[in-house]
Parts: structure tokens; sequence; C-alpha cells
């Protein structure tokens, strides 16, 4: 009976160098996601998981769609919720730049006009038919979801009634969605050009993770609570497979992601094609490939070979495993020329 299987120098060379190259892959995806809180414009919103959890296709869209504050656009579709929301924008650029009371008068001046034009479209009879109609079929909706999940029925599979629902009801807010989200824009690019450059340059300057932990405290909304807590774990993760710490737990970790990701949007024939990146995929896509790497990883002591896994075994744990069992090295993997020793 062996004790181990020992691979070459160049099979561990490259699992090394695969554990690097996704582990700075999710590394700087996490820090771009993070960068976007510090320092949002037109072109770069601050990272939110709400479109691409509110278009999940896959097995699981039920439980993804879970976290999506407004999956169906009803608060948007509320005058006096929409108001509100145009209000907490203005709140969060004053805060974030430092607003005079000149420029919080001129937003306050430019919300008072989008106000009128909301009030006089949704006094409208005509829009007001189909908001109630619309509502009406979203709560059809909401119904057939919550007997689904009553019955144990979470996992959906292929296109159903529920689907034809939604797709009709998404094709009837459509219209109306046009003037609230113009609306939204128009308030955005004026607060963007109250901005000084001084102030952008002020902020600019602050560090990402000051910016993201005292500027943007714990929000309420489950989806920007998943959203920071990707952007955090995407940076932990990368961070950790780079440098060779906790490697087979954080590569488990990066799989166990990625394999998320493949489940809310995988390309299984039947299923929508989320917009496309330049590929052409069935069944198996970059995503699932990535996973299947990281499970490999997941498997070798990569970072005790090259990382601080070594550090850490060689100082402590080798010597504690050593003294209470008796033997010095629990690597199911190791490359050939590392010979196993007791430590001094």
């Amino acid at each position: 009976m062996t004790k181990g299987i020992r691979i070459g120098i160049f099979a561990a060379f490259f699992l090394i160098l695969l554990r690097i190259a996704i582990g700075w892959h999710f590394l700087y995806e996490g820090l771009t996601k993070l960068d976007s809180y510090r320092n949002p414009s037109d072109e770069q919103r601050p990272f939110s998981a709400e479109p691409f959890l509110a278009s999940a296709t896959g097995p699981l869209r039920s439980y993804y769609t879970r976290w999506v504050n407004d999956p169906y656009a009803v608060q948007r579709l509320d005058r006096d919720r929409l108001v509100a929301s145009w209000r907490e924008l203005i709140n969060r650029y004053a805060r974030r730049y430092s607003f005079s009371p000149q420029q919080v008068g001129q937003a306050e001046t430019k919300l008072e006009e989008l106000t009128a034009e909301a009030d006089a479209f949704f006094a409208d009879e005509a829009v007001q038919f189909e908001i109630r109609d619309y509502l009406a079929k979203v709560e059809r909706i909401r119904e057939q979801e919550r007997q689904q999940l009553e019955r144990g029925r979470w996992v959906e599979w292929g296109a159903t009634e529920l689907d034809r629902l939604r797709a009709a009801a998404r094709q009837q807010a459509e219209p109306l969605l046009k003037w609230v989200d113009r609306w939204s824009a128009e308030l955005r690019a004026h607060l963007e050009s109250l901005v000084t450059e001084e102030q952008r340059a002020a902020v600019e300057q602050r560090p990402w993770w000051a910016f993201a932990l005292v500027q943007w405290p714990l929000p309420n909304e489950p989806v920007a609570r998943v959203s920071l807590a990707i952007a955090y774990g995407l940076t932990v993760v990368g961070a950790c497979m780079l440098v060779g710490l906790f490697s087979r737990l954080s590569s488990l970790a990066a799989a166990l992601f990625l394999a998320s990701v493949y489940l809310a949007h995988p390309p299984w024939p039947g299923l929508p094609v989320l917009a496309p990146d330049g590929g052409h995929y069935m069944i198996v896509n970059k995503e699932l490939i990535e996973a299947l790497a990281a499970l490999v990883l997941a498997t070798t002591p990569t970072g005790r070979w090259v990382g601080l896994d070594a550090l850490i075994r060689g100082l402590i744990t080798r010597r504690l495993q050593y003294r209470l069992l008796g033997r010095a090295d629990d690597a199911v993997v190791r490359p050939v020329g590392q010979p196993m020793r007791k430590p001094a």
C-alpha cells in the first residue's frame, strides 16, 4: 500500500501556476467591484448583483430571485417609492461629495421638476389602468411561485407556464418603465454635473477599503448585502489563492462560487441565453471549466509546495502533528524530489 502519489516537478509547477492564475482572476474581480463603490460614475455604477440574479434562468432561479429587491419592478411603478428613491440618491451624492448648500438646493430643484412630471404621469387614467393590470399579473405570478415552494418544487426545469407569465408581464411593464428609468437617469446625470473637479478628486484619493467600510455601512437590502459579500469574498478568496494561504479551502470556495454562477445561467438546451460574451457554449462554458480547475486545486496541497501554507505548516502544524500522531506529513500528493522529513 503506497503512502501517497508522486507527481512530476512540471505537473507541480503548472498546478501552482494554475492556482496563481485563478487567484489573480478572483482578486482583480473583487478589487474592481470594491473600487466601484469608491468612485462610481455614469460609466461605472456601484457593483450590484441584482441584474444577474433577476435574470437567472437555471434550475435554481426561484432561489436566486429571492435575493432581488424588486424583481418585477413594482417599487419603480409606485410614485411614492420612486420619489423616495430619488431623494435617497440625492442624499448619497451629498454625503459622498460633501455637497454645499447651493448644490443641495440645485438638486432639490431638479427633484421637484421630476416629481411634477411623475405626478402627471401617474395621474393619467390610461397609465393607472396599465399599472393596475400589471400588478394583478405580478400577484398571480407570485401566487404561483408561493404554491411551487409550498409543494417543494424549488427547482424549475425548462420553459413553464410561469415563464410565459413572466415574459408577458415584462413586456407589459417595459413601456411604463422607460419613463421611470429616463427620469432616474436624468436625475443622476444632473447630480454628476453638480460635482466639482475638487470634490471628485477628494473622493478618488480615498482608499477603497476605507470608503467601503466607513462611507458604505452594511446595507439593509438583501441584494445589496449579497453584492457586498460577493465583492469582499472574491477579494479574500483570490488573495488566499494567490499567496497560497489556506489554498485548499480557498480553492474549494472558488469552485463553489463558480458553480453558483454556472447554475444561474447554465448553457443548457431550451434555456434562454445570457448576453453573449464572444463565445458559443453548449452545456460547458468558461465558468464550469474554471470550477473544475479549482476543484483540482482543492484536492492538491499546492500551498505547501509554494505558498504561505508551507510556512505555517513548517512552523506550527507539521511539528504539532508529529508530536501528536507520530508522523510529520499527511499530504496525499507530493511532487518528485520532496521527501518526507521529520521536524528538527
